[in-house]
């Protein structure tokens, strides 16, 4: 005999079953893209549908991921850092940047507001108080939402705002590419 927790549990993986079937069925179509009678024919075609599946998830996985994100900078010519993140419409995601605002430099951005909304910008605080010396560097945090899918640059100068016409200390470009998530609409469908 099942107890309440263990047949919400199978219920639940049920339930996950359930939502992959009808994904391969309807958007990877699995019944629709070949017609054979060959039982061989039949397996061969639904474990290239069900490949392409895994891939799917993979993809979803990489692009949510905070570890491969990290994993995904580059350094270019001289003092220019390109960063590419992968993320989901109607997902936030933080950048962190270290600042010194007793020397006046401050990180300021440009970026397509069609496609990155910015939902926050603060400080973070130091982990302990001996570290918020003044004089001392500390982490800005940019928090942006993810608005309509697409690619977008979100570029950073440090500068002193006042310096309109001299080139930034440090410029650092984000390629945001936003992309609809396939499996959230697969199971919104």
């Amino acid at each position: 005999m099942l107890t309440a927790p263990e047949i919400i549990q199978t219920h639940g993986l049920r339930w996950d079953i359930e939502i992959f079937f009808k994904c391969v069925k309807s958007l990877l179509r699995l019944q629709k893209e070949f017609q054979g009678h060959s039982y061989d024919l039949l397996i061969s075609h639904t474990t290239i549908v069900f490949s392409r599946y895994i891939l799917l998830v993979w993809q979803h996985r990489q692009s949510t991921n905070q570890w491969t994100q990290s994993r995904n900078t580059n350094t270019v010519t001289g003092d220019v850092n390109v960063n590419l993140i992968n993320i989901e419409t109607g997902k936030s995601f933080e950048i962190t940047l270290n600042e010194n605002t007793s020397t006046g430099y401050s990180w300021s951005y440009v970026t397509d507001e069609k496609g990155l909304s910015l939902e926050s910008e603060y400080i973070k605080k130091s982990k302990t108080e001996n570290e918020a010396l003044v004089g001392r560097a500390h982490e800005k945090v940019f928090m942006f939402k993810a608005m309509n899918s697409g690619t977008y640059i979100l570029t950073f100068n440090y500068s002193q705002p006042w310096d309109q016409g001299q080139k930034a200390a440090e410029t650092k470009v984000y390629t945001v590419k936003i992309v609809k998530s396939y499996i959230k609409s697969c199971e919104q469908s």
